[in-house]
């Protein structure tokens, strides 16, 4: 598993949300570097901070939405349900010391990556109209 890197067009045009889609990132790498060097006991503290930084992420979209009112609001909290049973899954697994956590991994990150391209860059879209306004 090699590092994940930021690229521009993860770039959603909202520096609060960029800034803090930077940070998920960072989690991951961390998680996965713990992974490489085996060291499982730092595994569940950074997973524990993955669980609490999405609450807060998800928490400021929630607030966009609200505040904007955007229209598919039902749609994008799903998804970070979604999300966040999978965080949820990844620490059960971290827990139990099963190493299929490979896999959850690269679903979570395959997830997020998939999540800025689409449903965020959905979001942005309409809150940059809104808030230009």
């Amino acid at each position: 598993m090699d590092d994940i890197k930021w690229s521009p067009d993860l770039s959603v045009g909202i520096g609060d949300i960029d800034v803090q889609h930077r940070e998920f990132i960072s989690i991951l790498n961390k998680i996965m570097g713990n992974i490489k060097k085996n060291q499982k006991n730092k595994i569940n503290d950074i997973i524990t901070y993955l669980e609490k930084y999405a609450d807060v992420h998800f928490n400021l979209e929630k607030i966009y939405m609200t505040v904007y009112a955007y229209p598919d609001i039902e749609k994008h909290l799903a998804a970070h349900k979604e999300y966040k049973a999978e965080i949820i899954n990844l620490k059960k697994m971290a827990q139990t010391n099963n190493i299929d956590i490979k896999d959850i991994i690269t679903k979570l990150t395959d997830y997020f990556f998939n999540h800025i391209k689409t449903i965020d860059m959905q979001l942005a879209s309409f809150l940059i109209k809104k808030i230009k306004r």
